[in-house]
């Protein structure tokens, strides 16, 4: 391999696509494990490129970073103005690790989409989103290619059609229900991620960044109408429903920017509810 073959890579790695497990209510220890031998497995793969890791799972504290490798980066904690795709600018490419079905998904395990206290439903000029999605937009703003997946077989099969055919896949798991899963062999999963990874980097100068066309028209019905009271008062909301709300814009960034401030105030709508 030359100089000229080798990519820093990007590995956002989330929880509800990770080996083994099948709900939030696992014991902490085993969410911090699949996720952190997960990452390690993919590392692997990567021996020879530069790897950024971004944990981007809830407040961003899960991986054990004295346990990965010495080619990666950690980006841990939070808040950060890219979220879960924090280091993206600083990538050459992608890799959306531990992913999950979207909202409202046919046997979708723990599906949700950013957060499954406040949204509802979430679109994109009319397409329907899930954070995969979501994010390989903000990665081809950037002008970055997502070159792998992983996650449930749910999430695998809406990305197929919408990303670059070249991107490499790996299905952890099976849905059975939103909290029932047929899981794979840790061990036979793990070795594949080590493999796609290595030949997702072989080829990622080829594999075409997900850039959608503006104006960007994004709508997002919230669970209750309180979250869309709070997210109206910005400037640049516009209240669709009672509880939808959309944001349009020729700058994707923004749009992205304007999601995140929105599923903040579907935190601080949780005083409104408990007081």
């Amino acid at each position: 391999m030359t100089v000229k073959d080798l990519v820093k890579v990007l590995i956002s790695i989330d929880y509800e696509g990770a080996t083994g497990v099948v709900h939030w209510q696992e014991p902490v220890d085993i969410q911090k494990r699949a996720m952190t031998e997960d990452a390690i497995a993919l590392a692997r793969g990567l021996s020879e490129h530069s790897v950024i890791i971004t944990d981007a799972h809830a407040a961003g504290r899960n991986l054990f970073p004295e346990q990965l490798p010495q080619n990666c980066e950690l980006i841990r904690g939070g808040p950060r103005p890219l979220g879960m795709m924090e280091g993206v600018d600083l990538a050459d490419c992608v890799i959306l690790a531990g992913y999950h079905a979207g909202i409202g998904s046919p046997k979708g395990l723990m599906d949700h989409t950013f957060s499954s206290s406040t949204v509802y439903r979430m679109t994109l000029n009319s397409r329907k989103m899930n954070e995969a999605l979501i994010n390989a937009y903000l990665a081809g703003y950037f002008k970055r290619p997502v070159i792998m997946a992983t996650g449930d077989d749910v999430l695998v099969e809406s990305l197929k059609d919408e990303l670059d055919p070249g991107v490499e896949y790996v299905i952890t798991k099976y849905g059975i229900s939103r909290f029932a899963a047929r899981l794979r062999p840790a061990q036979e999963v793990r070795t594949e991620l080590t493999e796609r990874a290595r030949a997702a980097a072989a080829k990622a100068t080829k594999i075409r960044p997900l850039i959608p066309e503006p104006p960007y028209n994004l709508r997002i019905a919230f669970h209750d109408t309180v979250v869309a009271d709070l997210v109206e008062l910005l400037p640049e909301g516009k209240r669709i429903s009672g509880r939808e709300i959309e944001f349009e814009d020729q700058d994707f960034l923004k749009i992205y920017r304007l999601l995140r401030l929105s599923l903040g105030l579907g935190i601080t709508a949780r005083y409104y509810r408990e007081k």
